[in-house]
C-alpha cells in the first residue's frame, strides 16, 4: 500500500464521520485496527463504542427521549476521529521518513515516557545549577547535556499523541511546578502545539487551558494562549463538537480581558499571514530599487567630500530628489506604515540568517532566547548583557539567535561598535514603551504574542525540512474556520470587520468575501458590507453571486452610480446582456459622456445584434476619444456584421493605412473583403498579415481563421473560398 493510499483512506473515513455515516465508519476502522499490534488495546474500546451507538439508535427508534443524545453522538464521532488519526499515524510510522515519524520511531525504540524524559532534563538542570552555585554564578550556565535532554523532551511531547491519561497529568505537574524553568515550559508548550498540527489531541488542549489558567510568567502565558488559539483554528470543526473543551472556552471568554485577548490574536494572525506579501515586496521592489540607486549616492558623496562640514550639518537635498525620482521613498513609507500596523517587515532580513547549524534542530526554533546558551558564550559579558536583553523589545527569539550567531564571525572592534549602537537604539525603544502609561503587563503580553507568532512563522517557512509539517500559516484564517469559534472564543463583529477590511485592503478577495458574508450574518443590514461582498465576488469572477449582493445594496441605494456600473458589468460578464443594458442606460443617464460606459454598452448591444444602436454608441465614443483605435475597430466590425460591407471596407481601410496597424486589423479587413467577394484585396491583406508574423508562420493565421469560424458562416464566406485563398497565399509567398 502506497503512502498516498493511507491518506486517501484517512480522508474517506473522515468524510464518513463528518457526514454522520457512522455504521460505515465503524466497519472501516475495525477492518484496519487489528493490522497493528500497537492498536490492539483499542479493539475493545471500539467494540464498546459501537455497542453504545447501537443502543443509542435503538432508543431513538423506540421513541425514548434522551436529552444527552447529541452530546453522546459528538463524543462517539470524536473518538472515531481519534482512532482514524491513530491508524494513519501507524501507517506512516511503518512507511514514512518524515521528521515526525522519524522522531516517534526513536522514542518507541528507546521506550521513552514523559517521566523518563523529564527526569533526564531535571537531572541535567540540577547539575548545571549546582555547578553555578559552586562557581558563585548568579545565572546557571546551560550544558550540552541539558540541551540534549531538552531536545529529547521536546521530541517526546511533540510525538506523544495517543498517550495514556497519566502522562498528561505528569506534564501538567511539570508545567505547574515553579521550579521548572520557563524555557523548559516553553519547549513543552511548543511541542504540544507542533504535535497538534499533525493530529488533534483534545487532552493536550485541555492541558494548555489548565496552564493558561494557572500563575505563569508573561512569556509562558503568551506561548500558551497562542497555542490554544492556533489549535482551535486549525481544528475548529472538531473543537466545536467537544463539549468539555467548548464549555471551558465559553467560560474563559466571559472574562472581558480574555475575550479581548482572543480577538487581538486573530488580528495578529492575519498580519502574520500577510508577511508573505510584505517579504515579496521587500525582495522584488524595495531592495532592488535601493541597489540601483546605491552607486549614484556613493558618487554624489565622493563629489562632495570637499564640503564635508556642510555635508555633516545638513541632509543633501539632492539625495531627497534622488529618492523621489526613483520612487523608493514611497515604497519605504509604505513599509514603514505596514510596520506601524504591526506587520512583520523583518522576515526578509533574518530569513538569510537561518543557515546556522543551530537551526537544523526542530527544538531550537521553539527555544526562547537564553543569554547563557552555549552557542552564545563567546558573546557573553557584563558590558553587553543589557543590550542583549533589550533585543526582545524589537525581535522575536529566532531572530535574536540569528543576529547573535552572525555576530560571532565579526571582528571584535566591529562587534563592539554594533553592540553599542544597538544598545542605544534599544534604550530609546524602551523609553518610548515606558513613557505615558508605561510598558504594562498587557502590552508585554501582546508583544510576546506577536513575537511568538513570528517565531512560529519562521519555523514553518524557513526550516530546512518544512515540507514535513502542516503549515498553519499556509492559508489565511477563513470564515469557515472562524464560524464555529465565534461563540466559543467570543470573536466580535468588530474583529471580523477588521479582518475583512484587512483582507480587502490587500486584495485577498476570497478570504475577504467570506469574512464579509460572515459579518453580515452577525450585523445584517450594513450596505457597505453588501457592496464590498459584491465587489470581492466580482473580482473572483463569481458574477451571479456578486449581482445578488449588489442588488441587496441597490435596495438602499437605488440610484447609486457606482452600483449601476458594477451591476451593468457583472450582468454583461454573466452573459445576461439585456439586464446589463438596463444598468448601462441608468449609468449613462447620469454620465452620458463616459467613454468606457459607452464602449461597454455598445459591445453588449453588438453581442445581441442591435447593430444600429451599437454603432451610435461606438461613434459617440469615437467622438470623445478620437485618438483611440478601439472605437474605430468596433465601428468597422459592427458595420461588417450589419451587412454594410462598403462602409466596413472603407473603415477597415482607414485602419490598415494608419500608422502601425495591428495584425488583427489586416485579418478583420480581409474578412470584410472576402464577404464582398474582393478576393484580390483579401489576398493582399493576408500577405500584409503574414509579414507581421515571425518567419511567415501560417499556424497563427490558421488559428485565427478557426477562431473566426462562426463569423465566416455569418458573413456567408465559403470554407472552400478560404482554402483557395490560403493556397494562393502560400504560392505567392514561396515565389516572392
Amino acid at each position: 500500500m502506497q503512502l498516498s493510499q493511507f491518506q486517501q483512506s484517512y480522508i474517506k473515513i473522515s468524510q464518513l464521520i463528518n457526514s454522520s455515516r457512522l455504521n460505515e465508519s465503524f466497519s472501516l476502522i475495525k477492518s484496519k485496527i487489528l493490522r497493528f499490534d500497537s492498536l490492539r488495546p483499542e479493539w475493545e474500546k471500539i467494540l464498546a463504542l459501537e455497542t453504545t451507538y447501537r443502543y443509542l439508535l435503538r432508543f431513538m427508534i423506540d421513541g425514548i427521549e434522551d436529552p444527552s443524545r447529541n452530546n453522546m453522538l459528538e463524543d462517539i464521532r470524536e473518538k472515531l476521529f481519534r482512532l482514524n488519526d491513530l491508524i494513519l499515524r501507524e501507517n506512516l510510522l511503518a512507511e514514512s521518513s518524515d521528521s515526525y515519524s522519524t522522531a516517534k520511531r526513536m522514542e518507541i525504540l528507546k521506550k521513552s515516557s514523559f517521566e523518563t524524559r523529564f527526569n533526564e532534563f531535571k537531572e541535567a538542570f540540577d547539575a548545571d545549577k549546582k555547578a553555578a552555585e559552586e562557581k558563585n554564578l548568579e545565572i546557571a550556565e546551560i550544558s550540552q547535556s541539558q540541551l540534549q535532554a531538552l531536545g529529547n523532551l521536546f521530541n517526546y511531547v511533540w510525538t506523544m499523541f495517543g498517550a495514556d491519561s497519566p502522562e498528561y497529568i505528569q506534564i501538567r505537574q511539570a508545567l505547574l511546578d515553579p521550579e521548572t524553568p520557563d524555557y523548559a515550559k516553553s519547549i513543552i508548550i511548543g511541542a504540544i502545539l507542533l504535535g497538534n498540527t499533525h493530529y488533534f489531541d483534545p487532552d493536550a488542549l485541555n492541558l494548555l487551558l489548565d496552564i493558561f489558567e494557572s500563575p505563569q510568567s508573561i512569556e509562558v502565558r503568551a506561548r500558551t494562549i497562542v497555542a490554544i488559539s492556533l489549535i482551535s483554528i486549525f481544528h475548529s470543526g472538531r473543537l466545536a463538537s467537544i463539549t468539555s473543551i467548548k464549555s471551558r472556552l465559553l467560560l474563559m471568554k466571559e472574562d472581558p480581558e480574555m475575550k479581548d485577548l482572543f480577538n487581538s490574536i486573530f488580528i495578529s494572525l492575519i498580519q502574520t499571514y500577510d508577511t508573505k506579501r510584505i517579504t515579496r515586496k521587500m525582495r522584488e521592489e524595495v531592495i532592488p530599487e535601493l541597489m540601483k540607486i546605491k552607486p549614484e549616492i556613493i558618487e554624489k558623496m565622493r563629489n562632495m567630500a570637499s564640503d564635508s562640514e556642510d555635508f555633516l550639518s545638513d541632509i543633501n537635498p539632492e539625495w531627497e530628489q534622488l529618492f523621489e525620482e526613483s520612487g523608493i521613498q514611497d515604497r519605504l513609507q509604505e513599509i514603514n506604515d505596514m510596520q506601524m500596523e504591526g506587520a512583520d517587515v523583518m522576515m526578509t532580513t533574518f530569513s538569510n540568517l537561518k543557515g546556522f547549524p543551530f537551526f537544523n534542530q526542530v527544538v531550537n526554533w521553539f527555544l526562547p532566547y537564553i543569554p547563557v546558551h552555549p552557542e552564545l558564550t563567546d558573546l557573553s559579558s557584563e558590558s553587553n548583557e543589557d543590550a542583549f536583553k533589550r533585543l526582545g523589545l524589537a525581535m522575536c527569539d529566532s531572530d535574536i539567535y540569528s543576529f547573535l550567531l552572525s555576530m560571532k564571525s565579526m571582528p571584535e572592534a566591529q562587534r563592539g561598535m554594533m553592540l553599542n549602537n544597538i544598545e542605544q537604539q534599544m534604550k530609546q525603544a524602551e523609553e518610548v514603551l515606558t513613557s505615558a502609561v508605561g510598558d504594562t503587563d498587557k502590552k508585554k503580553l501582546q508583544r510576546e504574542i506577536k513575537h511568538y507568532l513570528q517565531d512560529l512563522y519562521r519555523f514553518f517557512k524557513l526550516f530546512r525540512k518544512r515540507k514535513d509539517f502542516n503549515d498553519p500559516f499556509e492559508n489565511p484564517v477563513t470564515a469557515d474556520q472562524i464560524r464555529p469559534l465565534i461563540d466559543i472564543l467570543g470573536i466580535t463583529a468588530e474583529t471580523l470587520k477588521i479582518m475583512a477590511e484587512f483582507y480587502f485592503k490587500y486584495k485577498y478577495f476570497e478570504e475577504a468575501a467570506g469574512m464579509f458574508i460572515l459579518l453580515d450574518e452577525l450585523l445584517p443590514g450594513e450596505v457597505g458590507v453588501w457592496e464590498k461582498t459584491g465587489y470581492c465576488l466580482d473580482k473572483l469572477g463569481r458574477y451571479a453571486e456578486a449581482i445578488e449582493w449588489y442588488r441587496k445594496a441597490e435596495i438602499l441605494k437605488p440610484d447609486n452610480q457606482w452600483l449601476n456600473k458594477k451591476l451593468a458589468l457583472c450582468y454583461k460578464k454573466a452573459g445576461m446582456l439585456k439586464e446589463a443594458l438596463k444598468y448601462y442606460d441608468k449609468a449613462l443617464a447620469e454620465d452620458p459622456e463616459n467613454y468606457h460606459l459607452l464602449m461597454s454598452a455598445a459591445q453588449s448591444l453588438l453581442d445581441i445584434g442591435e447593430y444600429d444602436e451599437a454603432l451610435k454608441k461606438f461613434f459617440h465614443a469615437e467622438y470623445l476619444k478620437p485618438e483611440k483605435k478601439a472605437p474605430k475597430r468596433a465601428i468597422a466590425w459592427t458595420q461588417m456584421l450589419a451587412g454594410n460591407l462598403d462602409k466596413a471596407n472603407a473603415s477597415f481601410e482607414k485602419l490598415t493605412l494608419a500608422p502601425d496597424p495591428d495584425k488583427a486589423d489586416y485579418l478583420n479587413a480581409a474578412l470584410s473583403a472576402m464577404a464582398s467577394k474582393q478576393f484580390n484585396k483579401a489576398l493582399n491583406l493576408y500577405k500584409s498579415f503574414m509579414k507581421l508574423t515571425v518567419n511567415n508562420d501560417y499556424r497563427e493565421l490558421m488559428i485565427a481563421l478557426k477562431e473566426d469560424n462562426a463569423i465566416l458562416k455569418l458573413l456567408g464566406i465559403q470554407t472552400s473560398d478560404i482554402r483557395l485563398i490560403i493556397d494562393k497565399l502560400r504560392y505567392d509567398i514561396a515565389e516572392s
